[in-house]
């Protein structure tokens, strides 16, 4: 089929940045709750509303002065700095009283191990009573479109409960997740690299590190990202979620040529798998796209660029083929019907532009004019189901009207007109 030879300017090129974006991170990454560096925030200034627990602090701290701790007195000095923080209204200015509380238990457990378990009971319930109180006030906040100040107060819940247990991951968990979650990627990096520190349960690090990979890609440090997630695949070769990481990685790295590699090798052992296929298509676009791009802004004379274009045409046999077998099993949606036609097409016109803008052997022309005439063949066939699919859809109207005139298929094209009257 020969094609015609008027201005490919008249067959747009498709815009196909805004939906082959969203394969950029195509495998549904998510963040796993995990952990949180403490922003250390000393309040010198009590007020409780009830000076009562204080005051019997002092009584107990003078018995403790004059005949020295005994469990008893230890626990009910513990109980009574607990009750001081919760009687203040702002959960910011417990902390101070917390600290006290948790040293007060520490020092009763250590001195009197056989009632350890007593004093561990009050730490737990206040623990739980500050993590809590944060969980709800996010929950809620996130039901109800709460304002900022609920969420800075589920913050100094959730640091409260971290000075009460300082290897908490539950709290190190849900802080990490709420800074992520409301953007703030910095706090919820600290927060997990402290917890790190403070609990490097060797069963929890991978999945802390994980996260920490997840974060970087997130706030844009590509670099960190694919280092980290380089570093988990070594230690861990049979996790999807890391090679998904790593790949989600490459790409917004402009690493194109790695995250084929891996994409390749997900292709080949979970052949099935059409978000495997249909983003090994889009990464090998991407790759077409930079060489194209490459060859066009150079001289064009001074190395020989066959095998640069025979490297790029091969991507594109890759990606027809790709969407060969998809086609041939019915797995495709309009959605990839869509990147499929526009794959091809804008293929197709790319290739014309490097004819037009270098001089090129005949042999490689000739390599090109048949490749794009595959190309605008198969494209064809994506264009025709698109309008049955859509047959209201303008763009896909006067693309396949486009098409057939392309391919000289002078009837198609005025019948299609005729039709839908475009």
């Amino acid at each position: 089929m020969r094609i015609n030879s008027f201005n490919l300017q008249s067959l747009t090129m498709l815009n196909l940045l805004t939906r082959k974006a969203s394969l950029a991170l195509v495998f549904g990454l998510f963040f796993i709750t995990s952990c949180s560096s403490l922003n250390k925030t000393e309040s010198t200034t009590i007020n409780p509303s009830d000076p009562g627990p204080l005051e019997q602090i002092e009584n107990i701290n003078e018995i403790i002065e004059q005949s020295g701790p005994n469990e008893s007195l230890l626990l009910r000095k513990a109980e009574l700095f607990v009750e001081a923080a919760q009687n203040i209204p702002l959960p910011s200015s417990r902390k101070p009283l917390y600290r006290n509380a948790r040293n007060t238990l520490n020092e009763g457990a250590a001195r009197f191990n056989n009632r350890a378990q007593e004093f561990n009971q009050i730490l737990n319930d206040a623990w739980s009573f500050e993590h809590n109180s944060g969980v709800r006030l996010l929950q809620t906040r996130i039901n109800t479109s709460r304002s900022e100040q609920s969420f800075d107060q589920a913050i100094e819940h959730l640091e409260n409960a971290i000075i009460i247990q300082p290897d908490s991951l539950s709290s190190y968990n849900v802080l990490s997740t709420a800074y992520y979650s409301n953007g703030l990627y910095t706090s919820a990096e600290e927060t997990l690299n402290k917890l790190l520190e403070v609990n490097p349960d060797p069963d929890r690090v991978a999945a802390i590190h994980e996260k920490l990979a997840f974060i970087y890609l997130e706030s844009g440090d590509t670099d960190k990202s694919v280092s980290k997630y380089e570093e988990l695949q070594i230690e861990n070769s049979s996790s999807i979620t890391i090679k998904h990481g790593l790949i989600n990685a490459y790409i917004l790295d402009n690493q194109p040529e790695k995250a084929a590699q891996q994409l390749q090798l997900l292709a080949d052992e979970y052949p099935d798998r059409v978000t495997y296929l249909e983003s090994l298509a889009s990464v090998r676009y991407q790759l077409f796209e930079t060489g194209i791009e490459t060859l066009l802004g150079g001289d064009g004379a001074s190395v020989n660029i066959n095998p640069g274009i025979e490297n790029l045409i091969s991507q594109l046999n890759e990606i027809k083929l790709i969407y060969d077998n998809l086609s041939e099993n019915s797995l495709l949606d309009e959605e990839s019907i869509y990147n499929a036609a526009g794959y091809h097409t804008n293929g197709a016109a790319y290739l014309q532009d490097l004819k037009k803008s270098i001089d090129l052997s005949g042999s490689i022309s000739e390599l090109i004019d048949e490749t794009e005439v595959k190309l605008l063949e198969s494209s064809l066939v994506y264009w025709e189901q698109l309008v049955d699919l859509n047959p209201d859809n303008i763009e896909y109207l006067y693309t396949l009207y486009t098409l057939y005139t392309r391919l000289e298929m002078f009837e198609e094209a005025e019948s299609l007109e005729q039709s839908y009257n475009f």
